[in-house]
């Protein structure tokens, strides 16, 4: 089991499908312009750190059981499939939800953290935080917010 994957490309997109996943105790790590499309039910812990470009949602268990960590990339549905999260969220940097193209509703189920600062999030496709008392963004179409959340 490799401790990380890494997945760094400005020219061709990566897809990864079929009967495999990715799983153990690695993380994915995420760079570059092009797109990546998790279509497999994974199972690693080591989290995800998504610096550019799109990453797509083809499976609600895409990003395995680890924290997501966004850092700039754009995070969607594969497709009009809505896509349940259950990964626990931390965004580092102005990050967008959603897509116009492969718009499915994106929830993000587990906890959503801001990394206490301000940060701007563009959604271009509907998304959700149900789980937040806090503050729920939820936009059915495209729209950007500067959220600036403190402890």
């Amino acid at each position: 089991t490799p401790t990380i994957a890494q997945v760094v490309n400005s020219t061709y997109e990566y897809v990864f499908s079929g009967p495999g996943k990715l799983g153990g105790t690695g993380m994915l790590t995420k760079g570059g312009t092009a797109a990546l499309t998790l279509m497999t039910a994974n199972d690693y812990s080591g989290g995800s750190y998504l610096t550019n470009g799109p990453v797509r949602a083809g499976n609600n268990a895409a990003f395995g059981t680890g924290q997501v960590r966004l850092q700039g990339a754009t995070l969607s549905s594969d497709g009009a499939a809505a896509r349940t999260l259950t990964n626990a969220i931390v965004i580092n940097a102005a990050t967008t939800l959603g897509d116009s193209v492969n718009n499915g509703l994106l929830t993000l189920a587990g906890p959503v953290n801001f990394n206490n600062g301000a940060r701007t999030l563009s959604v271009n496709s509907p998304a959700r935080n149900p789980s937040s008392r806090s503050c729920e963004v939820y936009a059915s179409s495209s729209a950007t917010f500067v959220i600036w959340a403190s402890r």
